[in-house]
């Protein structure tokens, strides 16, 4: 029997709309910002940067190791960005 594991699917996120989190910035990835989900679409999390305008907005693969939950950044000792405002 062949055990090829090329078929097998991914399990469906389990994000929901407006849960906080901590997510690294794609354009400065040394940096871990405070978030929430905006949207989750198949495989797929669109995240808002806490602060951001929209267009800053980014999609992550649900299963991506850049998305921690939130008191991740303190746990471990790095540092998180506080959200910018006006």
């Amino acid at each position: 029997m062949n055990n090829c594991l090329c078929f097998l699917k991914r399990p469906m996120p389990s994000f929901k709309a407006g849960e906080k989190l901590e997510a690294v910035d794609k354009r400065n990835p040394s940096l871990v910002r405070a978030a929430r989900v905006a949207s989750v679409e198949e495989y797929r999390v669109k995240i808002h940067f806490d602060g951001w305008d929209d267009i800053y907005d980014d999609w992550f693969d649900a299963d991506s190791n850049d998305l921690h939950p939130v008191g991740w950044c303190e746990k471990t000792g790095h540092p998180l960005e506080t959200p910018l405002s006006k």
